[in-house]
Order: C-alpha cells, then sequence, then structure tokens
C-alpha cells in the first residue's frame, strides 16, 4: 500500500494556496475559484470553497490543491468571486483581496501583492505570479526575490495519510480542519482538494 501511495505522488504536483482577505469590506458569503497556469498554457482550475461559505475580512484562506503532474512551473492565476445567493441572505457584490501566495511541493514559492485587488461577482481576473515572496507594508508592496522562500508550514506536514487514495479520477468532498498560523496568529481553514485528471482547457 505504502508502495500505490509513491505513485500516487508521482503522478501529481501539490500546491498550497493562501489568500489574505482585505480589511474593511466587512463579511460576505461566496465561493472563490482558482486556475493555475503554467508557461505551456496547461491549467486546471480549483474551487477554494464553497459557495456558502462565509469569507471575512483580513482572514487568511488557505487550501491545498493537488494537481496533474504536468502542472508544474505555475506563471499565471485566473481568479473568480462568486457571491451566494440565498433566500434568507446574499453576499456581497464585490469581494477584495491583497496578496495571494502559492507554494509547491518543492518549496518553490510564487505570489502577487497589490492593496484591495477587487474581484467583482462572477468575474474573472487573470495576474501574473513573481518568482518570491511579496508582503504589503504601510500600503506599499514589498518583494523578496528569493524563489526558495521557507514558509512557516510546509505542504508535506499537513497532507493527510493518502494510502487509500485511488490513483486516478479522484474528486473527494471537501474536508477542512483548523490549523494555527504563526503569521498571524490566527485560525485558518485548510481545505484538502483533489484533482481529476481531465484538466479544464486553457482560454484562447
Amino acid at each position: 500500500m505504502k508502495k500505490n501511495s509513491n505513485i500516487y505522488f508521482n503522478l501529481v504536483n501539490q500546491f498550497r494556496v493562501q489568500i489574505l482577505s482585505s480589511s474593511g469590506q466587512g463579511v460576505t458569503w461566496g465561493q472563490i475559484k482558482l486556475q493555475l497556469i503554467n508557461n505551456d498554457g496547461f491549467n486546471e482550475t480549483f474551487a477554494l470553497n464553497q459557495e456558502i461559505d462565509q469569507l471575512k475580512e483580513e482572514e487568511n484562506i488557505m487550501a491545498l490543491v493537488v494537481a496533474h503532474m504536468r502542472l508544474n512551473n505555475v506563471t499565471k492565476i485566473k481568479i473568480s468571486y462568486t457571491k451566494y445567493k440565498g433566500w434568507i441572505y446574499n453576499g456581497l457584490n464585490e469581494w477584495r483581496f491583497d496578496r495571494i501566495e502559492i507554494l509547491d511541493n518543492n518549496s518553490n514559492l510564487k505570489s502577487f501583492c497589490k492593496l484591495s485587488t477587487i474581484l467583482k461577482d462572477s468575474v474573472t481576473v487573470t495576474l501574473t505570479l513573481l518568482n518570491g515572496n511579496c508582503t504589503i507594508n504601510n500600503g506599499f508592496e514589498e518583494f523578496e526575490s528569493n524563489s526558495h522562500q521557507t514558509s512557516s508550514i510546509s505542504t508535506n506536514s499537513i497532507l493527510p495519510n493518502i494510502e487509500n487514495i485511488p490513483q486516478y479520477g479522484l474528486r473527494t468532498n471537501f474536508k477542512t480542519f483548523p490549523i494555527q498560523l504563526d503569521w498571524r496568529k490566527s485560525f485558518a481553514i485548510i481545505k484538502l482538494v483533489y484533482f481529476e485528471i481531465r484538466p479544464i482547457e486553457a482560454d484562447t
């Protein structure tokens, strides 16, 4: 069984995604979708949460995604926010974030920073990632050009035991558990999303 687990990891690339929600926007309900794109145009899209989930200001949204082995050296992303439309309450018409960080299983870190980047409901935005770690201090973006920047949490240290996971065509339900982050001394939610081996075609 352990041998099958190793084969599974050879067929995939793991990415840890962190998105920092902007301050001053209150609470909304909605779904965040993220498409990872490499230089060859190969891409896969992941839902980082469910549409009924609550998104709070200054919250650090974290997700682990497992992608096809061809999806490496991610250079761009497409991100969208779809507000929840319920019978009793609705999400806001837009959601804002300050920072996105993507760490692969080889500890290559890429990021994007811009204060209060706006995502309007159901509108997809394309962003270019930079190699290394960016931060926002006093409203200004700062950048460290170290692509192997060490993060406080590694992807390997928080992956569950996957010995019983099939190798192909897998999509599980969301699994969540809290984890303490040193960066903001607050709890984030880890969401584990496994892939379907069929990729989503890149836009032309």
